[in-house]
């Protein structure tokens, strides 16, 4: 379990020091030589930013209690090699402060905040701007909960390549948390951003709007076992020309088992972050890594299907124009057997998923409409010819005509309910259906849809 507040600060400061700053075209390789790929990430800041972490990992080491990490927090401070790198990045060396507050009744509240933060990439002129953070947390008499609050104002990334801009305003992050099994964090937290702007400024070709994201989880034990809830919305994507709004998923994952939670962190604290991309031994490092990534993988599945866990989608959807599109579902890995994970295929033919789709009509045949205007117009600018509403709706209905024989008549993977198109994917013991109708998993249906067989 992270430490509430200081933790939740750096993070966030963190965050910042890594932009994606496009970096100069790499010279030409000597004859001969193996090319290297280009670097899309500044150098100096990448290592600042690995020389951080590795700092802040005596802030969230999940085996310290919570009175551990409020005294950690208390005298923090960043190693010398980590103060002389963000001197050169940003002329401040310093920039994260924390003050730990004795309070009368007991516990504690700790205070944290960070400087405004600014970088000009020397070499292409890309800049990084970050408001100040502040936090608030209380840890309660006991040390046995926490509650926190953190604010940001604004981050912006500019850059002279692609996207140009990166701006993300009134960044909100709250939680309400108590110490559970394996001093891992229950109750409830939540992210707010109220926008994310990528793209150009005023009047440029290309910008993408993402307007009020909120993401909230709810963690529970009971005894060892966990359940998680993750809920992620977006009230709009807006690209100028369109716009999908509501975006909603709903996400749990029940009966995690506590010890293969605290492996995982384990885990993720052990990661060493501190080589350079092209160190010697990188590729045999990186097969290590990935081995010990899938053997947690194995492990972790191993003991949800013990305590018959499942990830449920409770609900993902959207709405376009008005109508609104949607998927439900559930994935779990019954009986699985330790011999089982030696074979990828045993693993496949023990996971059990059924999810159901659903899809408008009236979305089906808007969305047919444009994608059949977009092609004809395509089209027309190298013929000359003229693109009517009236042949628009020929190619759009014929299109939709095409779909429904193949899906709903021939092949039976969907069927209508009232005005929606409906299909119901499962995958069981090693046969997957749609709609209830076996599919051969080696031939691709989208494609048989295309060909109309």
């Amino acid at each position: 379990m992270k430490h509430p507040i200081a933790s939740a600060v750096l993070a966030s400061t963190l965050t910042c020091v890594l932009p994606a700053l496009a970096q100069d075209a790499p010279a030409a390789p000597a004859a001969n030589a193996q090319p290297k790929p280009p670097q899309l990430i500044d150098p100096e800041l990448l290592k600042l930013y690995l020389d951080v972490m590795k700092d802040a990992r005596r802030l969230v080491d999940h085996h310290a209690t919570l009175k551990e990490r409020v005294e950690l927090a208390r005298h923090f401070s960043f190693s010398p090699d980590t103060k002389a790198g963000l001197q050169s990045a940003f002329g401040n060396d310093d920039p994260l402060h924390l003050t730990v507050e004795e309070l009368s009744g007991g516990g504690a509240a700790i205070h944290g905040k960070s400087d405004s933060l600014d970088h000009t990439d020397a070499k292409n002129g890309s800049t990084l701007h970050l408001d100040p953070i502040t936090a608030e947390s209380i840890v309660n008499r006991d040390y046995s909960g926490f509650k926190y609050d953190i604010g940001i104002s604004e981050l912006k990334l500019t850059s002279t390549g692609d996207p140009k801009l990166v701006d993300m305003s009134n960044i909100a992050i709250h939680g309400d948390n108590t110490v559970g099994p394996y001093n891992l964090p229950l109750g409830k937290s939540s992210f707010q951003l109220e926008r994310m702007h990528i793209g150009g400024g005023e009047g440029a070709a290309f910008a993408l709007d993402f307007n009020n994201l909120a993401v909230d989880a709810d963690v529970a034990a009971r005894k060892k076992v966990f359940d998680a809830r993750y809920g992620y919305r977006i009230a709009s994507v807006d690209w100028g020309s369109d716009k999908i709004e509501n975006l909603n998923a709903d996400i749990a994952i029940l009966n995690i088992d506590g010890k293969s939670m605290e492996d995982l962190s384990d885990f993720a604290e052990t990661i060493d972050f501190s080589r350079q991309p092209d160190a010697a031994q990188d590729g045999a490092q990186d097969s290590m890594q990935s081995d010990a990534v899938m053997k947690l993988f194995k492990r972790f599945a191993l003991e949800l299907s013990k305590h018959n866990g499942a990830v449920e989608i409770r609900d993902l959807s959207a709405q376009y124009h008005g109508q609104r599109a949607g998927l439900a579902g559930r994935l779990t890995l019954p009986s699985l057997k330790q011999a089982d994970l030696d074979s990828t295929q045993k693993i496949y033919e023990k996971l059990s998923v059924r999810l159901r789709l659903h899809v408008p009509m009236a979305m089906v045949d808007d969305i047919t409409h444009r994608v059949a205007r977009s092609m004809m117009e395509a089209q027309a600018r190298q013929s000359g010819a003229q693109v009517t509403d009236v042949a628009v709706d020929l190619v759009a209905r014929g299109l939709i005509s095409k779909m429904d024989d193949t899906l709903v008549k021939q092949q039976k993977w969907a069927h209508m309910e009232k005005d929606e198109l409906v299909t119901v994917f499962e995958l069981k013991k090693g046969k997957m259906c749609l709609d209830g109708h076996f599919v051969n998993a080696r031939s691709n249906p989208f494609i048989a849809m295309a060909q109309g067989k």
